[in-house]
């Protein structure tokens, strides 16, 4: 199957519309149901995500063949 840029950047673009939606929802349905907890880890979960994501494309690049 051969893929082309204007089907890479549709699929990227869907793939972000989408993280994004259920990323607030997620986020709102967890305030709803704990407050504090919730309201934590919508402040943490955001930042710790892309350092776990940073440092695992990291190792694979380095340790990946």
């Amino acid at each position: 199957m051969v893929l082309f840029v204007p089907d890479l950047v549709c699929g990227r673009i869907l793939q972000g519309f989408e993280t994004g939606t259920l990323a607030g929802a997620v986020g709102a349905a967890m305030i709803d149901v704990n407050r504090p907890a919730g309201t934590l880890a919508n402040a943490v979960t955001p930042p710790a995500g892309t350092a776990v994501g940073a440092m695992g494309s990291g190792l694979l690049v380095s340790t990946a063949p």
